[in-house]
């Protein structure tokens, strides 16, 4: 969790509210990317089973038409429920990623900010002399890359 002071030395509370801030946003944006990657691997697991089992239904010669395996794939409602489950993890994965997307996006957004306005934000002389130390700290800390608006 996140501390009520970010750094160490003294600093106005606006630049303490928005390194918390940035830093809340990047821990939102690396679960969001670690949900999105398991479900994602769950959803390409479930794909691999299905197309495995409808290769080996296949294989035995069973159905001679595509109308046969139609009708057994519609027969059977635990096919259907799989299928159904395939499609849901599929839209559910593509929900995730828009929000990680969007995530992504709030975070740089914040991040670019606090570069374009780092003049500003450490505005007397003594704090612009913790500007460095703040922004290795935060680059070694959380990953956050505050000397340069590209990644």
């Amino acid at each position: 969790m996140m501390e009520n002071k970010v750094i160490d030395f003294e600093s106005d509370e606006t630049l303490q509210y928005i390194l918390a801030s940035v830093i809340k946003r990047k821990e939102t944006v690396n679960k969001l990317k670690a949900k999105e990657k398991k479900w994602k691997l769950l959803f390409l697991a479930s794909v691999t089973a299905v197309i495995s089992y409808f290769f080996f239904i296949f294989q035995s010669g069973f159905f001679t038409t595509f109308s046969e395996f139609f009708s057994f794939l519609l027969s059977n409602m635990g096919h259907l429920m799989f299928l159904l489950l395939i499609v849901s993890l599929y839209f559910y994965t593509v929900q995730l990623q828009k929000k990680s997307e969007k995530a992504e996006k709030t975070f740089q957004d914040l991040r670019c900010e606090i570069i374009k306005r780092s003049k500003e934000l450490w505005a007397t002389p003594e704090t612009w002399e913790h500007r460095k130390e703040t922004f290795r700290w935060m680059q070694s800390t959380y990953g956050i890359n505050l000397y340069h608006e590209n990644k």
